[in-house]
Protein backbone atom coordinates (compact mmCIF):
# COMPACT_ATOMS: atom_id res chain seq x y z
CA UNK A 1 0.00 0.00 0.00
CA UNK A 2 1.45 3.27 -1.08
CA UNK A 3 1.38 5.86 1.65
CA UNK A 4 3.09 8.78 -0.30
CA UNK A 5 1.59 12.10 0.48
CA UNK A 6 -0.60 13.77 -2.10
CA UNK A 7 0.18 17.27 -3.43
CA UNK A 8 -3.37 18.06 -4.54
CA UNK A 9 -2.40 18.46 -8.24
CA UNK A 10 -2.87 15.52 -10.50
CA UNK A 11 -1.17 15.08 -13.88
CA UNK A 12 -4.42 15.48 -15.70
CA UNK A 13 -5.16 18.63 -13.74
CA UNK A 14 -1.75 20.04 -14.52
CA UNK A 15 -2.04 19.61 -18.22
CA UNK A 16 -5.59 21.02 -18.22
CA UNK A 17 -4.45 24.11 -16.40
CA UNK A 18 -1.51 24.57 -18.73
CA UNK A 19 -3.75 24.29 -21.76
CA UNK A 20 -6.07 26.95 -20.41
CA UNK A 21 -3.16 29.34 -19.82
CA UNK A 22 -1.90 28.83 -23.36
CA UNK A 23 -5.33 29.49 -24.88
CA UNK A 24 -5.72 32.73 -22.94
CA UNK A 25 -2.22 33.85 -23.84
CA UNK A 26 -2.76 33.05 -27.51
CA UNK A 27 -6.07 34.91 -27.49
CA UNK A 28 -4.44 37.98 -25.95
CA UNK A 29 -1.65 37.79 -28.52
CA UNK A 30 -4.15 37.51 -31.36
CA UNK A 31 -6.04 40.59 -30.13
CA UNK A 32 -2.82 42.59 -29.94
CA UNK A 33 -1.81 41.49 -33.44
CA UNK A 34 -5.21 42.40 -34.88
CA UNK A 35 -5.05 45.84 -33.29
CA UNK A 36 -1.55 46.34 -34.70
CA UNK A 37 -2.72 45.30 -38.18
CA UNK A 38 -5.66 47.68 -38.02
CA UNK A 39 -3.41 50.48 -36.82
CA UNK A 40 -1.01 49.74 -39.67
CA UNK A 41 -3.81 49.91 -42.20
CA UNK A 42 -5.00 53.20 -40.77
CA UNK A 43 -1.47 54.53 -41.02
CA UNK A 44 -1.14 53.45 -44.68
CA UNK A 45 -4.65 54.61 -45.82
CA UNK A 46 -4.24 57.68 -48.05
CA UNK A 47 -6.80 60.49 -48.05
CA UNK A 48 -6.19 62.27 -51.34
CA UNK A 49 -6.51 66.06 -51.51
CA UNK A 50 -8.58 67.15 -54.53
CA UNK A 51 -10.34 70.27 -55.68
CA UNK A 52 -14.04 70.01 -54.90
CA UNK A 53 -16.99 71.87 -56.35
CA UNK A 54 -20.61 72.13 -55.29
CA UNK A 55 -22.75 71.75 -58.38
CA UNK A 56 -24.83 74.78 -59.32
CA UNK A 57 -26.87 75.40 -62.46
CA UNK A 58 -26.29 78.27 -64.82
CA UNK A 59 -29.26 80.15 -63.36
CA UNK A 60 -27.59 80.19 -59.95
CA UNK A 61 -24.47 81.60 -61.51
CA UNK A 62 -26.46 84.27 -63.34
CA UNK A 63 -28.39 85.26 -60.25
CA UNK A 64 -25.69 87.67 -59.21
CA UNK A 65 -24.82 91.24 -60.02
CA UNK A 66 -22.16 92.32 -62.46
CA UNK A 67 -20.70 95.83 -62.72
CA UNK A 68 -21.41 97.71 -65.93
CA UNK A 69 -20.65 101.12 -67.35
CA UNK A 70 -22.88 103.42 -69.35
CA UNK A 71 -21.93 104.37 -72.89
CA UNK A 72 -23.64 106.71 -75.34
CA UNK A 73 -25.81 104.96 -77.90
CA UNK A 74 -24.44 107.23 -80.63
CA UNK A 75 -21.63 109.81 -80.45
CA UNK A 76 -20.74 112.26 -83.22
CA UNK A 77 -18.13 114.96 -83.69
CA UNK A 78 -19.76 118.14 -85.08
CA UNK A 79 -17.89 120.62 -87.29
CA UNK A 80 -18.60 123.40 -89.78
CA UNK A 81 -18.24 122.58 -93.46
CA UNK A 82 -16.75 126.05 -94.04
CA UNK A 83 -14.30 128.21 -92.13
CA UNK A 84 -15.03 131.54 -90.49
CA UNK A 85 -15.44 133.49 -87.27
CA UNK A 86 -17.76 132.27 -84.55
CA UNK A 87 -20.37 134.90 -83.67
CA UNK A 88 -22.87 132.75 -81.75
CA UNK A 89 -22.24 129.85 -79.36
CA UNK A 90 -25.39 129.46 -77.25
CA UNK A 91 -24.85 125.98 -75.74
CA UNK A 92 -22.57 124.68 -73.00
CA UNK A 93 -21.12 121.28 -72.18
CA UNK A 94 -23.66 118.95 -70.60
CA UNK A 95 -26.62 120.83 -72.05
CA UNK A 96 -29.53 118.84 -73.45
CA UNK A 97 -30.65 119.82 -76.94
CA UNK A 98 -33.35 118.77 -79.38
CA UNK A 99 -32.99 117.95 -83.05
CA UNK A 100 -32.58 121.15 -85.07
CA UNK A 101 -31.50 123.37 -82.15
CA UNK A 102 -28.84 125.94 -83.04
CA UNK A 103 -25.47 125.01 -81.54
CA UNK A 104 -23.19 127.58 -83.16
CA UNK A 105 -23.11 130.16 -85.98
CA UNK A 106 -20.35 131.72 -88.08
CA UNK A 107 -20.19 135.27 -89.41
CA UNK A 108 -22.25 134.85 -92.58
CA UNK A 109 -21.86 138.27 -94.25
CA UNK A 110 -19.48 137.08 -96.98
CA UNK A 111 -21.76 134.16 -97.74
CA UNK A 112 -24.82 136.41 -97.89
CA UNK A 113 -23.04 138.64 -100.43
CA UNK A 114 -22.13 135.58 -102.48
CA UNK A 115 -25.76 134.50 -102.36
CA UNK A 116 -27.01 137.86 -103.63
CA UNK A 117 -24.49 137.78 -106.46
CA UNK A 118 -25.62 134.31 -107.40
CA UNK A 119 -29.25 135.42 -107.38
CA UNK A 120 -28.46 138.36 -109.69
CA UNK A 121 -26.63 136.09 -112.12
CA UNK A 122 -29.67 133.87 -112.26
CA UNK A 123 -31.89 136.85 -113.05
CA UNK A 124 -29.50 138.00 -115.80
CA UNK A 125 -29.38 134.52 -117.29
CA UNK A 126 -33.17 134.32 -117.30
CA UNK A 127 -33.37 137.70 -119.10
CA UNK A 128 -30.89 136.62 -121.77
CA UNK A 129 -32.80 133.40 -122.26
CA UNK A 130 -36.08 135.26 -122.69
CA UNK A 131 -34.45 137.65 -125.20
CA UNK A 132 -32.81 134.89 -127.23
CA UNK A 133 -36.05 132.91 -127.23
CA UNK A 134 -38.04 135.87 -128.49
CA UNK A 135 -35.44 136.55 -131.24
CA UNK A 136 -35.46 132.95 -132.41
CA UNK A 137 -39.27 132.74 -132.48
CA UNK A 138 -39.47 136.03 -134.44
CA UNK A 139 -37.04 134.81 -137.12
CA UNK A 140 -38.84 131.50 -137.32
CA UNK A 141 -42.21 133.21 -137.96
CA UNK A 142 -40.71 135.45 -140.67
CA UNK A 143 -39.08 132.50 -142.42
CA UNK A 144 -42.34 130.60 -142.39
CA UNK A 145 -44.14 133.59 -143.91
CA UNK A 146 -41.38 134.35 -146.45
CA UNK A 147 -38.67 131.67 -146.73
CA UNK A 148 -36.40 133.99 -148.65
CA UNK A 149 -36.54 136.85 -146.15
CA UNK A 150 -34.39 135.07 -143.49
CA UNK A 151 -31.37 133.00 -144.31
CA UNK A 152 -31.25 129.55 -142.71
CA UNK A 153 -27.86 130.36 -141.21
CA UNK A 154 -29.38 133.31 -139.34
CA UNK A 155 -32.04 131.05 -137.89
CA UNK A 156 -29.40 128.53 -136.84
CA UNK A 157 -27.34 131.18 -135.03
CA UNK A 158 -30.48 132.39 -133.21
CA UNK A 159 -31.16 128.80 -132.09
CA UNK A 160 -27.55 128.52 -130.89
CA UNK A 161 -27.83 131.76 -128.84
CA UNK A 162 -31.04 130.46 -127.27
CA UNK A 163 -29.44 127.16 -126.27
CA UNK A 164 -26.37 128.94 -124.86
CA UNK A 165 -28.61 131.24 -122.83
CA UNK A 166 -30.42 128.19 -121.44
CA UNK A 167 -27.11 126.57 -120.49
CA UNK A 168 -25.98 129.80 -118.79
CA UNK A 169 -29.19 129.82 -116.77
CA UNK A 170 -28.59 126.26 -115.59
CA UNK A 171 -25.05 127.20 -114.54
CA UNK A 172 -26.28 130.27 -112.67
CA UNK A 173 -28.97 128.26 -110.88
CA UNK A 174 -26.37 125.67 -109.81
CA UNK A 175 -24.17 128.48 -108.48
CA UNK A 176 -27.18 129.84 -106.59
CA UNK A 177 -27.80 126.43 -104.98
CA UNK A 178 -24.13 126.30 -103.97
CA UNK A 179 -24.32 129.79 -102.45
CA UNK A 180 -27.42 128.80 -100.46
CA UNK A 181 -25.69 125.64 -99.26
CA UNK A 182 -22.56 127.56 -98.26
CA UNK A 183 -24.69 130.00 -96.29
CA UNK A 184 -26.45 127.12 -94.52
CA UNK A 185 -23.03 125.77 -93.54
CA UNK A 186 -22.54 128.80 -91.30
CA UNK A 187 -25.18 127.32 -88.96
CA UNK A 188 -24.37 124.25 -86.85
CA UNK A 189 -27.50 122.46 -85.65
CA UNK A 190 -28.18 119.37 -83.54
CA UNK A 191 -28.66 116.30 -85.78
CA UNK A 192 -30.67 114.44 -83.13
CA UNK A 193 -31.90 114.85 -79.55
CA UNK A 194 -29.02 114.46 -77.15
CA UNK A 195 -26.47 116.03 -74.86
CA UNK A 196 -23.46 118.21 -75.72
CA UNK A 197 -20.70 116.14 -74.14
CA UNK A 198 -17.81 118.47 -75.01
CA UNK A 199 -17.10 121.88 -76.56
CA UNK A 200 -13.73 122.55 -78.16
CA UNK A 201 -13.87 126.29 -78.99
CA UNK A 202 -14.92 129.66 -77.59
CA UNK A 203 -17.11 132.32 -79.14
CA UNK A 204 -15.51 134.81 -81.60
CA UNK A 205 -12.77 132.32 -82.34
CA UNK A 206 -11.61 131.73 -85.92
CA UNK A 207 -12.27 128.14 -86.92
CA UNK A 208 -11.36 126.04 -89.93
CA UNK A 209 -13.59 123.84 -92.03
CA UNK A 210 -13.90 120.33 -90.55
CA UNK A 211 -12.52 121.48 -87.18
CA UNK A 212 -14.39 119.76 -84.33
CA UNK A 213 -16.61 122.21 -82.45
CA UNK A 214 -18.73 119.86 -80.32
CA UNK A 215 -19.02 116.21 -79.35
CA UNK A 216 -22.62 115.19 -78.99
CA UNK A 217 -24.14 112.01 -77.54
CA UNK A 218 -27.45 110.51 -78.57
CA UNK A 219 -29.37 109.60 -75.42
CA UNK A 220 -32.66 108.47 -76.86
CA UNK A 221 -31.11 105.07 -76.09
CA UNK A 222 -28.56 104.04 -73.45
CA UNK A 223 -25.90 101.36 -73.79
CA UNK A 224 -24.57 99.38 -70.83
CA UNK A 225 -21.29 97.52 -71.31
CA UNK A 226 -20.56 94.54 -69.03
CA UNK A 227 -17.51 92.29 -68.76
CA UNK A 228 -19.07 88.82 -68.48
CA UNK A 229 -17.14 85.80 -67.11
CA UNK A 230 -16.63 82.99 -69.59
CA UNK A 231 -18.78 80.63 -67.51
CA UNK A 232 -21.83 82.83 -68.17
CA UNK A 233 -21.42 83.27 -71.92
CA UNK A 234 -23.58 80.27 -72.84
CA UNK A 235 -26.79 81.70 -71.33
CA UNK A 236 -25.89 85.18 -72.60
CA UNK A 237 -26.02 83.85 -76.15
CA UNK A 238 -29.55 82.61 -75.51
CA UNK A 239 -31.37 85.72 -74.25
CA UNK A 240 -34.78 84.06 -74.39
CA UNK A 241 -34.04 82.17 -71.18
CA UNK A 242 -33.28 85.07 -68.85
CA UNK A 243 -34.17 88.66 -68.02
CA UNK A 244 -31.39 91.23 -67.59
CA UNK A 245 -31.98 94.41 -65.61
CA UNK A 246 -29.83 97.34 -64.51
CA UNK A 247 -29.90 99.67 -61.53
CA UNK A 248 -28.34 103.15 -61.71
CA UNK A 249 -27.22 105.53 -58.96
CA UNK A 250 -29.66 108.33 -59.99
CA UNK A 251 -32.59 105.93 -59.42
CA UNK A 252 -31.63 103.58 -56.55
CA UNK A 253 -33.88 100.58 -56.06
CA UNK A 254 -35.43 100.80 -59.53
CA UNK A 255 -34.44 98.23 -62.13
CA UNK A 256 -34.66 98.83 -65.87
CA UNK A 257 -34.89 95.93 -68.37
CA UNK A 258 -32.02 95.59 -70.85
CA UNK A 259 -31.91 93.96 -74.26
CA UNK A 260 -28.86 92.32 -75.78
CA UNK A 261 -27.24 94.37 -78.55
CA UNK A 262 -23.95 92.59 -79.24
CA UNK A 263 -21.13 90.65 -77.64
CA UNK A 264 -17.50 89.97 -78.44
CA UNK A 265 -16.45 86.50 -79.55
CA UNK A 266 -12.89 86.92 -78.30
CA UNK A 267 -12.31 87.02 -74.57
CA UNK A 268 -9.77 89.08 -72.72
CA UNK A 269 -6.86 86.69 -72.02
CA UNK A 270 -6.01 88.49 -68.78
CA UNK A 271 -9.45 88.77 -67.19
CA UNK A 272 -11.05 85.78 -68.98
CA UNK A 273 -14.14 87.88 -69.65
CA UNK A 274 -16.14 88.83 -72.73
CA UNK A 275 -17.48 92.31 -73.45
CA UNK A 276 -21.28 92.27 -73.76
CA UNK A 277 -23.31 95.35 -74.73
CA UNK A 278 -26.93 95.80 -73.65
CA UNK A 279 -29.23 98.68 -74.51
CA UNK A 280 -32.36 100.35 -73.16
CA UNK A 281 -34.43 103.49 -73.84
CA UNK A 282 -33.57 106.60 -71.84
CA UNK A 283 -35.87 106.46 -68.78
CA UNK A 284 -38.98 108.62 -69.01
CA UNK A 285 -38.41 109.84 -65.45
CA UNK A 286 -36.61 113.14 -65.02
CA UNK A 287 -33.20 111.54 -64.68
CA UNK A 288 -30.27 111.47 -67.03
CA UNK A 289 -28.26 108.29 -67.41
CA UNK A 290 -24.92 109.74 -68.53
CA UNK A 291 -21.82 108.16 -70.09
CA UNK A 292 -19.35 106.85 -67.57
CA UNK A 293 -21.98 106.12 -64.92
CA UNK A 294 -21.86 102.71 -63.29
CA UNK A 295 -24.67 100.20 -63.44
CA UNK A 296 -25.50 97.18 -61.32
CA UNK A 297 -26.54 94.52 -63.85
CA UNK A 298 -28.42 91.40 -62.77
CA UNK A 299 -29.45 88.47 -64.97
CA UNK A 300 -32.31 86.33 -63.68
CA UNK A 301 -33.63 83.18 -65.37
CA UNK A 302 -37.22 83.14 -66.54
CA UNK A 303 -37.44 79.57 -65.23
CA UNK A 304 -35.24 77.86 -62.65
CA UNK A 305 -34.81 74.84 -64.93
CA UNK A 306 -34.18 76.83 -68.06
CA UNK A 307 -30.40 76.73 -67.86
CA UNK A 308 -28.18 73.63 -67.68
CA UNK A 309 -25.64 72.81 -65.02
CA UNK A 310 -22.14 74.02 -65.92
CA UNK A 311 -18.99 72.44 -64.44
CA UNK A 312 -15.27 72.61 -65.34
CA UNK A 313 -14.54 70.41 -68.33
CA UNK A 314 -11.56 68.81 -66.52
CA UNK A 315 -13.99 67.18 -64.10
CA UNK A 316 -15.41 65.05 -66.93
CA UNK A 317 -13.53 61.98 -68.19
CA UNK A 318 -14.36 59.00 -70.38
CA UNK A 319 -14.61 55.38 -69.33
CA UNK A 320 -14.57 52.38 -71.63
CA UNK A 321 -16.90 52.94 -74.52
CA UNK A 322 -16.29 56.69 -74.44
CA UNK A 323 -19.16 57.53 -72.09
CA UNK A 324 -18.49 60.64 -69.95
CA UNK A 325 -18.32 60.27 -66.18
CA UNK A 326 -17.57 62.35 -63.10
CA UNK A 327 -16.54 61.55 -59.54
CA UNK A 328 -19.33 62.39 -57.10
CA UNK A 329 -18.23 62.87 -53.49
CA UNK A 330 -20.40 61.33 -50.77
CA UNK A 331 -20.53 63.92 -48.00
CA UNK A 332 -21.02 61.41 -45.17
CA UNK A 333 -17.64 59.72 -45.49
CA UNK A 334 -15.94 61.84 -48.22
CA UNK A 335 -15.58 58.92 -50.61
CA UNK A 336 -15.85 59.24 -54.38
CA UNK A 337 -18.24 57.28 -56.56
CA UNK A 338 -18.40 57.03 -60.34
CA UNK A 339 -21.39 58.69 -62.04
CA UNK A 340 -22.24 58.64 -65.76
CA UNK A 341 -23.38 62.00 -67.15
CA UNK A 342 -24.70 63.43 -70.40
CA UNK A 343 -22.79 66.47 -71.58
CA UNK A 344 -23.82 69.45 -73.68
CA UNK A 345 -21.95 72.34 -75.25
CA UNK A 346 -18.64 73.76 -74.12
CA UNK A 347 -18.92 77.17 -72.45
CA UNK A 348 -16.14 79.70 -72.35
CA UNK A 349 -12.59 78.36 -72.13
CA UNK A 350 -13.02 75.56 -69.56
CA UNK A 351 -16.71 74.92 -68.86
CA UNK A 352 -19.09 72.26 -70.11
CA UNK A 353 -22.86 71.87 -69.79
CA UNK A 354 -24.25 68.82 -67.99
CA UNK A 355 -27.64 67.82 -69.37
CA UNK A 356 -28.25 64.73 -67.23
CA UNK A 357 -26.59 62.92 -64.33
CA UNK A 358 -26.00 65.63 -61.74
CA UNK A 359 -28.21 67.56 -59.35
CA UNK A 360 -27.69 70.97 -57.84
CA UNK A 361 -26.09 70.75 -54.40
CA UNK A 362 -24.05 67.62 -55.13
CA UNK A 363 -20.27 67.76 -54.69
CA UNK A 364 -17.88 66.59 -57.39
CA UNK A 365 -14.11 66.25 -57.72
CA UNK A 366 -12.63 68.56 -60.33
CA UNK A 367 -8.99 67.45 -60.15
CA UNK A 368 -6.96 64.23 -60.06
CA UNK A 369 -9.72 62.32 -61.86
CA UNK A 370 -7.30 59.74 -63.29
CA UNK A 371 -5.83 59.03 -59.84
CA UNK A 372 -9.13 58.28 -58.09
CA UNK A 373 -10.80 54.91 -57.70
CA UNK A 374 -14.26 53.88 -56.55
CA UNK A 375 -14.50 54.49 -52.80
CA UNK A 376 -11.31 56.56 -52.53
CA UNK A 377 -11.37 58.89 -49.55
CA UNK A 378 -10.72 62.53 -50.39
CA UNK A 379 -10.44 65.85 -48.65
CA UNK A 380 -10.77 69.39 -49.96
CA UNK A 381 -7.55 70.72 -51.40
CA UNK A 382 -6.61 73.99 -49.75
CA UNK A 383 -4.60 76.09 -52.21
Amino acid sequence: MNNRPTTGITCDGFFGTASLVLVVAFSLLSCDQQQEIKAGKAETEVIRPVKLMTVASGDDALNRSLPGRVRAFNRVELAFQVGGTLVQLPVQEGQSVQKGDLLARLDSRDFEVALRNAESRVQRAKALLRLSTVEYERLERVRKADPGAVALSHLDRAMERKEMAHADLLTAEAALDTAKLQLSYTYLKAPFPGIVSSRSVDNFQEVQAKQTIFSMDDFTMVEVVVEVPESLMAPIRNPGTYVVTAEFAPAPGKRYPLTLKEYSIRGDPKTLTYQVTFQMPQPEEKINILPGMTANVVAEPKERSALPIVIPAVAVFSQEGGTPHVWVVKSEDMTVHLREVKTGALTGADGIEIIEGLQRGETIAVSAASQLREGTKVRKFES
